[in-house]
């Protein structure tokens, strides 16, 4: 299984190396999900997260920038995962930045922290397995919640979260792939419906 997992972190981010939409100081954006009409978007939100994240926290941004080589926009069935290669997936399609612009912006700004703190886990030997993955996850959530207690008050505190393992219960592998081609279709019919307004 991990053979597998590695094998696919190293084509996901052989995938994103021909997806790339931008960069800010080193970290690559990319796209591959299933809505076009998003990646502007994606780039601009995802650059305007980065710029957050540096000048709040420069410590932790230091850590996004080491262990977040690509950042990839892809459906998922949950709302972020970290992969070998470095790739940080993002299901930026979950975020309606339109109807809370800032309350979106400092969730995804937490994620990557949250992220980049598995990478960081992973360099040191403490990769997330069946017997560990508890602890992983409530070190990368302490280190998102330290985050978010240093942005603005009103959106900050609000959004930190007691770790709470259950979660992470995304069901069995066929609950999990199920709610994966729920994402892929509701990004399919947010490109269809841009395309009918546009077009």
């Amino acid at each position: 299984m991990r053979l597998l997992r590695f094998l696919c972190g190293k084509v996901e981010a052989a995938l994103c190396k021909r997806a790339i939409l931008g960069e800010y100081h080193g970290v690559r954006i990319c796209d591959l999900n299933f809505n076009d009409d998003d990646n502007q978007r994606f780039l601009k939100e995802t650059k305007r997260v980065l710029d957050l994240i540096a000048v709040r926290d420069p410590r932790r941004f230091h850590r996004v920038q080491r262990h977040i080589r690509y950042l990839l926009n892809c459906e998922l069935y949950s709302g972020a995962g970290y992969a070998p290669g470095q790739v940080c997936k993002i299901d930026f399609g979950r975020f309606d930045f339109r109807k809370n612009p800032k309350g979106c912006f400092y969730v995804y700004a937490g994620m990557l922290v949250h992220e980049a703190t598995h990478g960081l886990l992973r360099s040191k030997g403490f990769g997330r397995t069946k017997a560990n993955w508890v602890q992983v996850e409530r070190i990368c959530c302490a280190e998102q919640n330290r985050f978010l207690a240093k942005v603005e008050r009103d959106y900050g505190a609000p959004l930190q979260r007691e770790f709470d393992p259950r979660r992470w219960d995304f069901g069995s592998w066929w609950q999990r792939l199920s709610a994966l081609f729920g994402r892929v279709k509701a990004e399919r019919l947010k490109e269809e419906k841009g395309s009918r307004r546009s077009g």
